[in-house]
């Protein structure tokens, strides 16, 4: 009978220590699944996105006369954030989108520590701050404001940019030259806009 017994332990030891094995790995696999699962989350971020914006006017809203030609023609106060990590240098356009891209504003090479331009930007191609102005589309330096046809309503764009250089140009760039100095320069591809309506 002790032999049979005996005969009868053994088996039941090596399926005993067969399960304990089997379940501590589990747990580990578990645990391990846990930890990776935990620290991708962690080390997950989301970047904000640049946002450009104006005490004048809303976004998608009315540009008051005071800014347009048919007013003092000044450029309206702008203020942004959220720019990219890396920015040496700052870019402003304002085209109309409704005129064939008709250009109203080129600032360029401004500092990245910038974060508003005041209303009424002096019509010079070099600012105190360094920052420089090209041509408008009336072939004039500096902002000039919308002037739309009479009985018709158009869209002016506002963007910012911020890129990884300073642009080798001179003051009095034109548009297409910044744009072509600009390009493979623009951090993440991102732009920040503002849209202006104005009509009359």
């Amino acid at each position: 009978m002790k032999l049979q017994t005996v005969k009868w332990m053994i088996p039941l030891c090596f399926v005993s220590l067969i399960s304990l094995s089997l379940s501590a790995c589990s747990n580990k696999s578990g645990t391990t699944a846990s930890t990776s699962s935990n620290s991708a989350v962690a080390t997950t971020t989301t970047k904000p996105a640049m946002i450009l914006t104006s005490s004048a006017f809303e976004n998608n809203g009315k540009i008051p006369d005071k800014y347009t030609a048919a007013g003092e023609n000044i450029s309206p106060p702008l203020t942004w954030k959220n720019l990219p990590e890396g920015a040496k240098s700052l870019v402003i356009m304002v085209d109309d989108t409704d005129a064939r891209l008709f250009t109203h504003w080129v600032i360029y090479n401004i500092p990245p520590g910038t974060k508003s331009l005041a209303a009424g930007i002096p019509a010079n191609d070099t600012l105190a701050d360094g920052s420089l102005q090209g041509y408008n589309g009336t072939n004039k330096i500096g902002y000039t404001g919308p002037n739309p046809p009479f009985g018709t309503t158009h869209h002016y764009r506002f963007r910012l940019y911020a890129l990884n250089v300073m642009l080798n140009l001179q003051p009095g760039a034109t548009k297409a030259q910044v744009l072509e100095k600009m390009t493979g320069h623009i951090i993440d591809d991102e732009t920040a806009e503002l849209i202006g309506i104005y009509g009359r």
